[in-house]
Protein backbone atom coordinates (compact mmCIF):
# COMPACT_ATOMS: atom_id res chain seq x y z
CA UNK A 1 0.00 0.00 0.00
CA UNK A 2 1.15 3.56 -0.67
CA UNK A 3 -0.73 6.52 0.74
CA UNK A 4 -0.83 9.87 -1.02
CA UNK A 5 -1.76 13.06 0.83
CA UNK A 6 -3.95 15.76 -0.67
CA UNK A 7 -2.26 17.02 -3.84
CA UNK A 8 0.75 14.71 -3.45
CA UNK A 9 2.19 13.12 -6.58
CA UNK A 10 5.08 10.80 -7.27
CA UNK A 11 6.22 7.20 -7.23
CA UNK A 12 6.27 5.10 -4.06
CA UNK A 13 7.37 1.60 -3.13
CA UNK A 14 4.28 -0.46 -2.35
CA UNK A 15 3.77 -2.71 0.64
CA UNK A 16 1.50 -5.69 1.12
CA UNK A 17 -2.07 -4.99 2.20
CA UNK A 18 -1.63 -7.70 4.86
CA UNK A 19 1.03 -5.62 6.61
CA UNK A 20 2.59 -2.26 5.84
CA UNK A 21 5.96 -3.47 7.15
CA UNK A 22 6.08 -6.05 4.35
CA UNK A 23 7.42 -4.11 1.37
CA UNK A 24 6.54 -5.24 -2.12
CA UNK A 25 10.18 -6.14 -2.63
CA UNK A 26 11.05 -9.65 -3.77
CA UNK A 27 14.50 -11.19 -3.36
CA UNK A 28 15.83 -14.12 -5.39
CA UNK A 29 19.27 -15.65 -4.63
CA UNK A 30 21.51 -16.12 -7.65
CA UNK A 31 23.54 -19.00 -6.16
CA UNK A 32 24.18 -21.59 -8.85
CA UNK A 33 22.94 -19.28 -11.62
CA UNK A 34 25.41 -18.00 -14.21
CA UNK A 35 23.03 -15.82 -16.23
CA UNK A 36 19.50 -14.46 -16.32
CA UNK A 37 18.43 -15.00 -19.93
CA UNK A 38 17.01 -12.37 -22.21
CA UNK A 39 13.25 -12.86 -22.06
CA UNK A 40 9.94 -11.08 -22.35
CA UNK A 41 8.44 -10.53 -18.90
CA UNK A 42 4.72 -10.24 -18.29
CA UNK A 43 4.05 -8.55 -14.96
CA UNK A 44 0.60 -8.81 -13.40
CA UNK A 45 -0.38 -6.44 -10.60
CA UNK A 46 -3.39 -7.20 -8.37
CA UNK A 47 -4.28 -3.68 -7.21
CA UNK A 48 -6.96 -1.35 -5.90
CA UNK A 49 -7.07 2.44 -5.66
CA UNK A 50 -9.22 3.78 -2.88
CA UNK A 51 -9.78 6.79 -0.68
CA UNK A 52 -9.32 10.33 -1.79
CA UNK A 53 -12.52 11.63 -3.32
CA UNK A 54 -14.51 10.96 -6.48
CA UNK A 55 -11.72 12.65 -8.49
CA UNK A 56 -8.95 10.25 -7.47
CA UNK A 57 -7.91 9.11 -9.99
CA UNK A 58 -8.84 12.22 -11.92
CA UNK A 59 -8.35 10.70 -15.38
CA UNK A 60 -7.45 7.41 -17.03
CA UNK A 61 -3.69 6.77 -16.94
CA UNK A 62 -3.22 9.10 -13.95
CA UNK A 63 -2.26 6.12 -11.77
CA UNK A 64 0.20 3.44 -12.81
CA UNK A 65 2.16 0.52 -11.42
CA UNK A 66 5.69 -0.56 -12.39
CA UNK A 67 8.78 -2.43 -11.22
CA UNK A 68 12.47 -1.81 -10.72
CA UNK A 69 14.88 -4.72 -11.31
CA UNK A 70 18.15 -4.64 -9.36
CA UNK A 71 21.08 -6.90 -8.58
CA UNK A 72 22.44 -6.56 -5.05
CA UNK A 73 25.58 -7.89 -3.46
CA UNK A 74 25.35 -10.15 -0.43
CA UNK A 75 25.90 -7.16 1.90
CA UNK A 76 22.95 -5.29 0.30
CA UNK A 77 25.09 -2.91 -1.76
CA UNK A 78 23.78 -2.23 -5.24
CA UNK A 79 25.72 -4.07 -7.95
CA UNK A 80 23.60 -3.19 -10.97
CA UNK A 81 20.31 -1.54 -11.91
CA UNK A 82 18.82 -3.62 -14.70
CA UNK A 83 15.67 -1.53 -15.13
CA UNK A 84 13.70 1.28 -13.49
CA UNK A 85 9.99 1.98 -13.89
CA UNK A 86 9.39 -0.81 -16.41
CA UNK A 87 6.41 -3.09 -17.10
CA UNK A 88 4.15 -0.11 -16.53
CA UNK A 89 0.42 -0.79 -16.23
CA UNK A 90 -2.08 2.04 -16.03
CA UNK A 91 -5.37 2.16 -14.15
CA UNK A 92 -8.65 3.25 -15.74
CA UNK A 93 -10.70 5.74 -13.76
CA UNK A 94 -13.67 3.36 -13.82
CA UNK A 95 -11.61 0.80 -11.85
CA UNK A 96 -11.40 2.94 -8.69
CA UNK A 97 -12.44 1.05 -5.56
CA UNK A 98 -12.41 -2.38 -7.23
CA UNK A 99 -9.64 -4.96 -7.15
CA UNK A 100 -8.33 -5.41 -10.68
CA UNK A 101 -5.44 -7.23 -12.29
CA UNK A 102 -3.36 -5.00 -14.56
CA UNK A 103 -0.65 -6.22 -16.91
CA UNK A 104 2.61 -4.62 -18.03
CA UNK A 105 5.42 -5.95 -20.22
CA UNK A 106 9.20 -5.67 -20.25
CA UNK A 107 11.89 -7.15 -22.53
CA UNK A 108 14.67 -8.06 -20.11
CA UNK A 109 17.97 -7.87 -22.04
CA UNK A 110 19.60 -10.56 -19.89
CA UNK A 111 22.30 -10.40 -17.24
CA UNK A 112 25.53 -12.32 -16.59
CA UNK A 113 25.87 -13.06 -12.90
CA UNK A 114 29.12 -11.66 -11.48
CA UNK A 115 29.06 -13.30 -8.04
CA UNK A 116 26.91 -16.26 -7.03
CA UNK A 117 26.33 -14.60 -3.64
CA UNK A 118 24.44 -11.75 -5.35
CA UNK A 119 20.68 -11.67 -5.51
CA UNK A 120 18.00 -10.35 -7.83
CA UNK A 121 15.62 -7.78 -6.31
CA UNK A 122 12.30 -6.78 -7.85
CA UNK A 123 10.54 -3.76 -6.33
CA UNK A 124 6.88 -2.94 -7.04
CA UNK A 125 5.84 0.72 -7.23
CA UNK A 126 2.67 2.76 -7.52
CA UNK A 127 2.62 6.25 -9.03
CA UNK A 128 0.17 9.08 -9.44
CA UNK A 129 0.69 12.14 -11.62
CA UNK A 130 -2.30 14.01 -10.17
CA UNK A 131 -2.74 13.40 -6.45
CA UNK A 132 -6.00 13.28 -4.52
CA UNK A 133 -7.85 16.58 -4.13
CA UNK A 134 -9.57 15.85 -0.82
CA UNK A 135 -8.85 13.10 1.69
CA UNK A 136 -5.72 10.98 1.28
CA UNK A 137 -5.87 8.21 -1.31
CA UNK A 138 -4.20 4.83 -1.35
CA UNK A 139 -2.71 2.55 -3.98
CA UNK A 140 -2.76 -1.03 -2.76
CA UNK A 141 -1.34 -4.30 -4.08
CA UNK A 142 -2.28 -7.82 -3.06
CA UNK A 143 0.45 -10.45 -2.74
CA UNK A 144 -0.06 -14.21 -2.39
CA UNK A 145 -3.84 -14.26 -2.02
CA UNK A 146 -4.64 -17.98 -2.07
CA UNK A 147 -8.33 -17.25 -2.56
CA UNK A 148 -7.63 -15.92 -6.09
CA UNK A 149 -6.99 -17.94 -9.22
CA UNK A 150 -3.37 -17.70 -10.35
CA UNK A 151 -4.47 -15.55 -13.32
CA UNK A 152 -5.54 -12.78 -10.90
CA UNK A 153 -2.51 -12.84 -8.60
CA UNK A 154 0.45 -10.47 -8.59
CA UNK A 155 3.16 -12.37 -10.44
CA UNK A 156 5.85 -12.25 -13.12
CA UNK A 157 6.02 -14.69 -16.02
CA UNK A 158 9.01 -14.93 -18.34
CA UNK A 159 8.26 -16.14 -21.85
Amino acid sequence: MAEFSTGETGRKLLSNTAGAARSARFIYPLAGITAIPSENWTVNYRVVVDGGDENFPLTDHNISFSIDILVRQADGALRSTLATGVAQAELSKTDKGAWVTLTGYYDLPGYSVIDENDYLEIDFYGQTNIGPEGAPGTLQMSIDDISLPVSDQTRIEAL
